[in-house]
C-alpha cells in the first residue's frame, strides 16, 4: 500500500491542542522549550492559556507547526518506517511541516521561518485593508470545475482587487482582497445565488499578490538557510506536482505566499499517484474532510490526540509488514 503524511494550515488551531502529547511525552515538553528558546515566544502560555493570542497570525502559524512537529517525532518514536510516505503535502503554512517531514530543513530552520513567515504576512496588510471569504456552491455541481470557473470568470470580468485564494474542493473556494472589493464581490455572489458567502476571521488578504513584499522579505531570509534536497516528494499548493530538489521547494514555498493555495489538484495529484491512505497529522481534521469531498475513495486517518497516535502504529506496523 501506498501512502502519505498531509498537514494542516491556519485555521485549524484551537486552545489546548496538543496537551495530552506534552503532559505524557517529554520528547513534547522538549521541543516545547526548544521552540520557546528560538523564536523567544512563550508558546506554552499562547496554545493552552491564551486563544486571542493564538488566534493572532503571528502566533497562529508557529503553533500550529510546533503540534504537528510533536506529533510527527512522536510517531517515528514509536514505530519504525520500514517503508517510508510515497509523499508529503501540506495546506499552505502545512506545506511548511511537510517540508520538515520530507528532510529538505530541519526543526529549527522551519520554525525560524514559519515565525518570520507569519510576521510579515501579518505586517503586510495593515488593519481593515483586506480579509478573506469563503464561497460554497452547490453541494451537486454540472461538473467538477463548473463553480471554480464561474468564480474565476465573475472575478476577472468585475475588475476588482480580489483573488482566489484557496480551492480546496470542487464546491469551496476562498477569495482574498481589499477590503471595499471584497464586500462588494460578496453582494455579487451572492446575487449569483452562491449558497453561502463567509466572510474568515483573517487580518489580511492571504495569498495574493499583497503578499508579494512579505514574501520577498522571506525569501531573504531563506537565502540564508540550508535548504537540502528533500527524501520524500513534496506536492506543492503552487502547481500540485512532486518535488524532491532543494532549489524548487525553497523556489515553491516562497511563491506559495502569494499565490492561490490549489488543494484540489494536490488532492487530485496524489489520487493519480494511486496513494490511498493519507495520516492527516496535526489539530482537527479540516484536510479529512477536504479530502473526503475530492476523492472519497482515498482513506483519511487523523492523529491530533495521543489516542489517535495509539490507533495509528498499528496500521503502520502492518504497511511496513505488506499485509495492507
Amino acid at each position: 500500500m501506498k501512502y502519505g503524511f498531509i498537514f494542516p494550515g491556519q485555521g485549524s488551531q484551537y486552545l489546548g491542542m496538543g496537551k495530552d502529547f506534552y503532559e505524557k511525552y517529554p520528547l513534547a515538553r522538549e521541543m516545547f522549550e526548544r521552540a520557546e528558546t528560538l523564536i523567544k515566544v512563550p508558546l506554552k502560555k499562547v496554545i493552552f492559556e491564551n486563544e486571542k493570542m493564538l488566534n493572532n497570525t503571528k502566533y497562529t502559524q508557529p503553533s500550529i507547526f510546533l503540534i504537528s512537529a510533536i506529533i510527527l517525532n512522536i510517531l517515528g518514536l514509536e514505530v519504525t518506517f520500514e517503508k517510508e510516505p510515497s509523499i508529503v503535502a501540506g495546506h499552505s503554512l502545512g506545506e511548511w511541516t511537510a517540508t520538515l517531514a520530507s528532510g529538505a530543513l530541519n526543526f529549527d530552520d522551519t520554525l525560524d521561518l514559519i515565525y518570520y513567515r507569519a510576521k510579515f504576512m501579518n505586517d503586510a496588510a495593515p488593519e481593515g485593508f483586506g480579509g478573506m471569504t469563503a464561497l460554497i456552491g452547490p453541494s451537486k455541481l454540472e461538473d467538477k470545475y463548473s463553480f471554480y470557473n464561474m468564480v474565476k470568470e465573475t472575478l476577472e470580468e468585475e475588475k476588482k482587487e480580489v483573488y482566489i485564494a484557496n480551492f480546496n474542493a470542487y464546491n469551496q473556494i476562498v477569495i482574498s482582497g481589499k477590503l471595499g472589493d471584497l464586500e462588494y464581490i460578496e453582494d455579487v455572489f451572492r446575487k449569483k445565488g452562491v449558497r453561502r458567502v463567509v466572510r474568515l476571521k483573517v487580518s489580511g488578504p492571504f495569498h495574493t499578490p499583497f503578499m508579494k513584499k512579505a514574501a520577498d522579505k522571506l525569501l531573504n531570509i531563506m537565502n540564508k538557510r540550508d535548504f537540502k534536497d528533500g527524501l520524500i516528494p513534496i506536492i506543492s499548493n503552487v502547481d500540485a506536482e512532486p518535488t524532491l530538489f532543494s532549489n524548487e521547494i525553497k523556489d515553491k514555498l516562497y511563491k506559495q505566499i502569494f499565490s492561490p493555495v490549489n488543494w484540489v489538484q494536490v488532492v487530485e495529484k496524489i489520487k493519480e499517484m494511486d496513494i490511498n491512505l493519507l495520516f492527516e497529522i496535526g489539530p482537527k481534521n479540516v484536510l479529512k474532510n477536504l479530502v473526503k469531498r475530492i476523492a472519497p475513495e482515498i482513506e483519511v486517518i487523523n492523529i491530533e490526540k495521543v489516542e489517535d497516535l495509539e490507533k495509528a502504529i498499528p496500521i503502520i506496523e502492518k504497511i511496513n509488514k505488506g499485509e495492507i
